[in-house]
């Protein structure tokens, strides 16, 4: 549901923020906000989902929490959890990287470079159905300070990424 409330002295990032969505079908693109708790970055990242849902993007979100600092892949799986179904596409080096990462098979995540490639894969083929809005958001990082990041990931024209 698009938001009407506005957001009152943030034009700059709104229009920041509505740039990166409309680029969804140009190129892509990301954008980090952070800074201290209470000064509306929440907001901000809810307009960008919501003007992402009103364009039909689809949206994949994950946010870490220091609970999980011990657990070096929860975000990722949290952010890829909807797309997981298409693990079985990956190529056996990329399906064995990121599925020994999440534990789905047994064995140790060895190569971070085969996990991030997994992923790429992953978001890429996700992309060919329409744009997607990813949103990672970690919680207190000291001090109350909060850092959020905003992607857009559209179909590669061309995909030699297996």
């Amino acid at each position: 549901m698009l938001t009407s409330e506005r957001i009152l002295g943030r034009d700059r990032e709104l229009g920041i923020i509505g740039d990166l969505v409309a680029s969804a079908n140009e190129g892509g693109g990301a954008l980090l906000i952070h800074g201290d708790a209470g000064i509306g970055k929440s907001a901000l990242l809810e307009r960008a989902i919501d003007q992402a849902r009103a364009g039909g993007m689809r949206i994949l979100r994950t946010t870490g929490v220091r609970t999980e600092t011990n657990l070096p892949f929860a975000g990722l799986h949290q952010l890829l959890q909807p797309i997981l179904v298409r693990l079985d596409t990956l190529p056996k080096p990329q399906y064995a990287a990121i599925a020994g990462a999440f534990g789905l098979v047994e064995g140790a995540p060895e190569d971070p470079f085969l996990i991030a490639l997994a992923t790429l894969t992953l978001l890429a083929d996700a992309a060919t159905r329409g744009p997607i809005l990813h949103v990672a958001i970690r919680r207190s990082i000291g001090g109350g300070r909060r850092v959020a990041q905003l992607g857009v990931t559209r179909r590669p024209p061309v995909s030699n990424l297996r």
